[in-house]
């Protein structure tokens, strides 16, 4: 197509044409930027393949120009295109479909025929899969001396491939999560979905708030399709395929689909209960319960040569200074700026006695949400202590040993390094296996985020929990390295009972030096006292839920 210096067309026979439709063209390949833009910026960045016969849309590209220009317009460069994402579009929130290139306005007159029947035929298409490119120029913007149908996409529509995650093995999972959401949106009524959120808000089960969010997702989605009909309903659910978090198109094989099928059985609620419990205690829930076999060892084997994994399996305790200030909820004022707790610098001592003298009046402890915590009494803290029962929900905070290994967490990214993860004891553990004494207070020099919501992250199988970093705590028993399944890239799931028989023969390095320590707080089985010292006195306070 148009900007040569010699005016001959595509095929070498093609008579000589003049700039002024060269101009016309480019002009076209700028409407269809904008028009993209527009597109992507009004319903989203999510784009879907439509059912359109082969060639149709070139057909009626070709059949728009006048006569006199088709033999100039025949380009195979321009063909691809068409071919390859001309039948994209965008879905709305009410499930309207939107050519993502092809407008029935702001084109040149010449090609205005000719773009309004392709804009018709893709508006009229039915959507059959969710779009996936890794590639930032869609089309080639130039070859021969000429001009082509492209356009440049943003850096966030653009997949990046890694092993067993290639673009188009997305968009033949997003294939199938549309079959499986469709089949459990039958198989499960707005009924029971409705009573098994009603049953983990209550907080009746055991790691309920992981669970709710999935559940809500699929109630959501009924009460959208139940307004819309034909081809609305089946782009709402197409659209939900596309934005929904891991796990969450398919129910029958999740937990929330197990709790789904109980109650749909007419199972007593104490039945429901115990087997729900059993299914999410911390040593079962995706935990693999049998030795791997050779052939998974053999597998995991060349997985983790091809994807270069070995250094990563390599954990040490964190530091408090590695954690990024940025994702703390709070820092002790004396600690801003230090190392690490317990280096409060030549006069630190200082402050510490000047804070204890200026204690006024102490009141009796109060049970507040974790909300009004955060927003109406941190901003004022000038000191946190926690006193030690017990039996806690003491953490360890890890992290890579090597910080140039790969990515091994869901949570990680190569643009965006976050390699910390953490472990508890299933049903806590004691202060002694910390190095602390329980009835003593202990001093929190920050408060910091759950390391799977950093980077604003928002993962739904995390629900945002507030680690408290303990000054001193430091782990005397042998970890595990506690990779867990639910916290590993999804490309190791199908090797995790390998990695979980490794996790179990070797222990994180530099337990002495960890300093990122702490205890997680803000659940409604929490029972912890933490004393807040602001200028004008002492408070106690127990954080008994988030909300």
């Amino acid at each position: 197509m148009p900007r040569a210096t010699v005016s001959l067309g595509h095929n070498s026979g093609t008579p000589a044409k003049d700039h002024t439709h060269d101009d016309q063209f480019d002009e076209l390949v700028r409407a269809l930027q904008e028009r993209f833009n527009r597109v992507v910026n009004t319903y989203g960045q999510s784009l879907f393949t439509t059912r359109i016969p082969e060639d149709a849309l070139w057909q009626a590209f070709l059949n728009g120009v006048p006569a006199d220009q088709r033999q100039y317009h025949t380009c195979n460069c321009c063909k691809g295109f068409v071919r390859r994402f001309g039948g994209l579009v965008a879905i709305g929130e009410a499930g309207d479909q939107h050519s993502a290139f092809w407008s029935n306005t702001d084109v040149p007159a010449i090609y205005l025929p000719a773009i309004r029947e392709m804009h018709a035929i893709v508006d009229a298409a039915p959507v059959d899969g969710v779009f996936v490119n890794d590639v930032r120029t869609w089309g080639v913007p130039e070859a021969g001396g000429f001009t082509h149908f492209a356009v440049q996409v943003p850096a966030a529509m653009v997949h990046r491939n890694t092993y067993n995650n290639a673009a188009h093995q997305v968009m033949a999972q997003k294939r199938q999560d549309y079959g499986t959401l469709r089949h459990g949106l039958n198989d499960f009524s707005p009924e029971v979905i409705g009573q098994a959120i009603t049953l983990l808000e209550a907080d009746t089960v055991q790691r309920a708030e992981k669970f709710v969010a999935p559940a809500r997702f699929l109630l959501d989605l009924h009460t959208s399709i139940r307004g819309s009909n034909g081809s609305r309903g089946n782009n709402l659910l197409w659209r939900a395929v596309a934005n929904a978090p891991v796990g969450f198109c398919t129910p029958r094989s999740g937990m929330i689909g197990t709790l789904l099928e109980d109650l749909a059985s007419g199972m007593s609620f104490e039945s429901v209960r115990s087997r729900w419990n059993a299914k999410v205690h911390p040593l079962a829930y995706q935990r693999p319960q049998a030795a791997p076999t050779a052939g998974n060892v053999a597998a995991a084997e060349k997985l983790f040569a091809e994807m270069g994994l070995a250094p990563s399996l390599e954990r040490r305790y964190a530091r408090f200074e590695e954690l990024p200030r940025e994702e703390f909820f709070w820092l002790q004022p004396m600690s801003r700026g230090r190392d690490a707790p317990g280096d409060a610098g030549l006069f630190g001592d200082v402050v510490r006695r000047s804070v204890a003298r200026s204690i006024g009046t102490e009141l009796p402890i109060q049970n507040v949400t974790w909300r009004r915590f955060n927003e109406a009494i941190l901003p004022n803290a000038i000191k946190i202590e926690i006193l030690m029962e017990p039996t806690m929900h003491f953490y360890g905070m890890l992290t890579a040993a090597d910080p140039e290994a790969p990515p091994i967490l869901r949570w990680d990214r190569e643009d965006r390094r976050n390699p910390f993860s953490w472990f508890l004891y299933a049903g806590g553990s004691s202060p002694d296996w910390w190095s602390l004494r329980a009835g003593t207070w202990v001093n929190v020099p920050g408060i910091v985020r759950a390391p799977a919501v950093w980077n604003g992250m928002r993962d739904e199988s995390f629900q945002i929990r507030a680690m408290f970093v303990l000054e001193g705590a430091r782990n005397t028993r042998s970890a595990q390295l506690n990779l867990f399944p639910e916290m590993l890239r999804s490309e190791l799931h199908p090797v995790r009972s390998t990695i979980e028989a490794y996790n179990k023969t070797r222990h994180p390095s530099g337990a002495a030096e960890g300093t990122a320590n702490g205890l997680m707080i803000g659940g409604r089985e929490d029972r912890h006292r933490i004393r807040v010292t602001t200028e004008i006195g002492q408070a106690t306070y127990h954080v008994d839920r988030w909300e």
